[in-house]
């Protein structure tokens, strides 16, 4: 699972990672061979908590603890099998271990716990031994006036203090997280997400983001091996095969000042974004953003016939019309009386701009799907068309579909659920709580993809 990381909670290491426990995506891990970030720890791990406070690897027991915000919890593969040892319980300042214990920091307080399966030992005013490390640096006792960013080429046209860093917008970002590693790099994580890759060997230091631009997502596109992505905030890129990501974000552009944006459509070696008020027109081959302005909310964009057709909604109602491309002007063009099937996709967007509730049409290869309190149709919704009855996913308000290999994949906010479309049965039922409120599904090769408004799920599915 892959979301936008917020803020760089705490930091830690063992022989093979260095581990970031972030406020929205788990655990990022940054491989130290190949200097690439790996897949993430997060809920579809097994973690049970969203936000990681503190994470530390106790190179004593090989175990990798983190301070949650539900549990206390720790696996012995530091990867999956996350097993509950406390709830947290008041604010936990910091975590540390000896030879023999496991160590919490809470105020002035210290508890020790067992440090193979976290059971509570007892509480101190101060620890009973003295060799306790406490790994990273939270912003708690964070003080770098012995750091001198002086001797260090900062990338990016970032500068940087011992109070905070200035990003190349100029927005102030305060530093929440700092590891000193005897590796060749030692990191400083900051409040909006990124971390700073402190660089012993070259001296330098390089801000750098790994995850999605967003938490709010509203839109993707698939473009061949990469989703675009989209929703408040940023714009993310985002590679399946590599599991990597490049987010456009506002203060690295002009013209793109952040706002949520609704649609997006691939026109050529542009891409439009539909936002409330304008259009945004990203150009690959200039690597560049130009608007123009739009009298409303665009909800979804549709390429035919040379010209960009736009679905908007104004005083709570929807409506369709075209824009030529060259000169982004609005044109007069009308939806056939008597349309064809090549007006689908565009048929499917006036249907929701002016549908209300459990009600929706879905455009999937070419064909129209329709959904409604009774279940889900192809082609119409007549008794004879019915696919799916809705109480084989409880009646909920569908969001997306997917019919692939005699199944349909089922998308609403109470998880995932596939169905036989021979049969007529519900197969699976996948409701954990990572897989709440899916937007859009997709498939690639031998895993679905995801799109929740947390983040994005790969989920492995042989068919």
């Amino acid at each position: 699972m892959y979301s936008q990381s917020d803020r760089i909670n705490s930091i830690s290491e063992d022989n093979t990672y260095f581990y970031f426990g972030t406020e929205n995506a788990g655990i990022l891990r940054f491989n130290k061979f190949s200097e690439q970030f790996d897949i993430p720890i997060t809920r579809a791990q097994g973690l049970h908590s969203k936000a990681v406070k503190h994470v530390y690897f106790d190179e004593y027991t090989g175990i990798l603890w983190v301070v949650g915000d539900k549990f206390i919890e720790y696996s012995f593969s530091k990867t999956g099998g996350w097993q509950k040892s406390a709830l947290t319980k008041g604010r936990i300042l910091d975590i540390g271990s000896s030879n023999n214990y496991l160590w919490l920091r809470s105020g002035p307080n210290f508890t020790k716990l067992d440090h193979i399966n976290g059971v509570n030992l007892g509480t101190y005013s101060s620890p009973d031994e003295s060799n306790v490390n406490w790994g990273d640096v939270s912003y708690n006792y964070m003080n770098l006036i012995n750091f001198d960013f002086n001797d260090y080429f900062v990338e990016d046209a970032w500068l940087l203090t011992v109070n905070g860093a200035s990003d190349s917008r100029g927005d102030f970002l305060k530093y929440k997280s700092y590891y000193k590693s005897e590796q060749k790099f030692s990191w400083i994580g900051l409040d909006n997400g990124a971390l700073l890759q402190i660089d012993k060997f070259s001296k330098s230091i390089k801000p750098i983001f790994h995850g999605l631009g967003t938490n709010s997502i509203r839109d993707v596109l698939v473009d061949g091996d990469f989703l675009w992505i989209v929703g408040e905030e940023g714009i993310t890129k985002f590679d399946m095969i590599q599991n990597t990501s490049e987010v456009f974000r506002p203060e690295e552009y002009f013209q793109f000042d952040g706002r949520a944006i609704s649609s997006l459509l691939k026109v050529g070696n542009e891409f439009w974004f539909g936002l409330n008020g304008y259009i945004l027109i990203y150009n690959t081959k200039k690597d560049s953003f130009t608007r123009f302005r739009s009298e409303s909310m665009i909800t979804d964009l549709a390429l035919k016939d040379d010209k960009v057709w736009a679905s908007n909604v104004r005083y709570g109602f929807g409506d369709i019309f075209a824009i030529d491309i060259e000169s982004r002007t609005k044109l007069e063009d009308e939806i056939p009386n008597v349309p064809n099937q090549d007006w689908n996709e565009i048929l499917v967007m006036r249907y929701n701009a002016k549908s209300k509730g459990i009600e929706a049409a879905f455009y999937k290869d070419k064909k129209i799907y329709f959904s409604n309190e009774n279940g889900i149709y192809n082609d119409g919704v007549r008794p004879s068309n019915l696919m799916v009855n809705s109480s084989l996913y409880f009646n909920g308000a569908v969001n997306d579909i997917l019919v692939l290999e005699g199944l349909m994949f089922i998308a609403t906010g109470r998880g995932l659920f596939v169905t036989d479309l021979r049969s007529k049965k519900l197969l699976e039922h996948y409701d954990f709580l990572f897989l709440r409120d899916i937007i859009e599904i997709n498939y690639f090769s031998d895993f679905l993809v995801l799109l929740t408004r947390d983040g994005l799920v790969k989920f492995d599915m042989e068919l």
